[in-house]
């Protein structure tokens, strides 16, 4: 008979597999919904409501919008099952954290981060082979294509883990520069070094412009301090927005250089628009950055229109996540925005404060809310999960510095 402890972990690994490309769509989704209801009620019975009720104020949007959404009982049952999806990883965190499980922590979490490394080698190469092919995977429909059948057999990744892995790069930079603090195998190092020569493969070859701009800020990592807090970012902050004042021409310079000297077609007519806007320019006609502004603008005058919320997708610019908040649910939604960013930073970062990963953390958080500000959804799974599990299992690794020991035993709030 096995043991509980077992199941969970042999299920969590098929929940992992499927974020996948290559295995991912050939799971049943049949089978795959029993998965997530499984898996929930399980980590509901062995850690107790309260453990989600603690994590559910960060998803009270993706609820509301199945709500508003479905129109069918099938599309309100479908729905309801991809909003327990994004719980299944957190909620597998806080199992492994609050049973004091290592061994599982470091089992899960390198099988997460060896799919996340090979689906980046696969991508790399698939859109060699497809020039633009993880852009065509976030076109509306293009699932019910053949094309879709080729690329995920190819394990190609798309708009979602083009963007994460963006995010990954930031804890691998602070694993880099913290090497002297982590008694780790020689291996691991290498294989860290490698994973982000990859990440920066993927991302310049994907063809997503406002992740290939966010990874050229992350890179920058490499030129400050090694342990930095709050106040060091904050300072950073004003630095950084004065310094893009006052050397602006400069950057529309290097934007409309790089623009002329890039292979795809597409990051090129994108950076060459950027570089126009920002020198104060109109951007070629049907340009992305048109769209997307576009966009941004409908929400916002939805939102000042009817400050109380559409409660509906009909009004909706459909390019950012906060701003299509604020459309479809007015100062409600606001509220909600607020409660989510605050509860990441309470349950995930503050807790984390004179640990090395703290200024890491945070910065990861301030692109994570960038990301929702420019992107139609967010990423929480490497805040929610990789984090707390990294953090955890840190904890069982020796230290050389006698500050991160003494901050080992406080790595989370959950």
């Amino acid at each position: 008979m096995l043991k509980k402890n077992t199941i969970i972990i042999i299920l969590s690994i098929l929940y992992i597999l499927h974020t996948m490309p290559f295995l991912g769509f050939r799971y049943p989704p049949a089978l795959y919904a029993i998965l997530i209801i499984a898996l929930f009620f399980i980590f509901i019975s062995t850690e107790g409501l309260k453990s989600v009720l603690k994590i559910l104020p960060i998803f009270l949007i993706p609820l509301l919008d199945v709500f508003i959404s479905t129109k069918t009982t099938l599309s309100f049952f479908q729905g309801i099952s991809g909003f327990l999806q994004d719980l299944i990883l957190p909620l597998l965190a806080i199992y492994i954290i609050r049973r004091n499980d290592v061994k599982t922590g470091k089992i899960l979490l390198l099988i997460y981060i060896g799919i996340n490394f090979i689906t980046c080698i696969t991508t790399y190469w698939g859109n060699l082979m497809f020039p633009g092919a993880s852009r065509e995977l976030a076109t509306g429909g293009f699932s019910n294509t053949t094309m879709y059948l080729v690329y995920s057999n190819l394990n190609i990744g798309g708009f979602s883990f083009c963007y994460t892995i963006v995010l990954y790069a930031i804890f691998l930079i602070g694993t880099i520069k913290n090497r002297e603090y982590i008694k780790v195998r020689h291996w691991f190092f290498v294989f860290v070094i490698i994973y982000l020569i990859a990440i920066c493969m993927v991302v310049l070859v994907t063809e997503y412009t406002t992740a290939l701009l966010m990874l050229v800020a992350v890179l920058l990592l490499f030129f400050i301090k090694r342990n930095f807090k709050l106040k060091y970012i904050i300072a950073l902050g004003c630095f950084a927005l004065i310094s893009f004042y006052v050397f602006k021409p400069l950057i529309v310079d290097v934007l409309h250089v790089a623009s002329e000297n890039i292979q795809s077609d597409s990051v090129s007519h994108r950076l060459y628009d950027l570089s126009l806007s920002l020198d104060g320019k109109l951007t070629t006609e049907g340009s992305d950055l048109d769209t997307r502004e576009e966009g941004y603008t409908k929400s916002l005058k939805t939102f000042i229109k009817t400050p109380f919320g559409t409660w509906n997708f009909n009004n909706i610019g459909g390019h950012s996540y906060f701003f299509d908040a604020l459309s479809k649910y007015g100062i409600f939604g606001l509220i909600l925005l607020i409660i989510t960013i605050a509860k990441l930073y309470s349950i995930y970062m503050k807790p984390l404060n004179g640990h090395f990963i703290y200024g890491y953390t945070f910065v990861a958080l301030l692109l994570f809310v960038a990301m929702g500000f420019v992107n139609p959804h967010l990423f929480t799974d490497v805040i929610m999960f990789v984090v707390p599990v990294y953090s955890f299992v840190l904890k069982s690794t020796t230290f050389n510095n006698t500050q991160n020991h003494k901050h080992q035993s406080r790595l989370i709030n959950i």
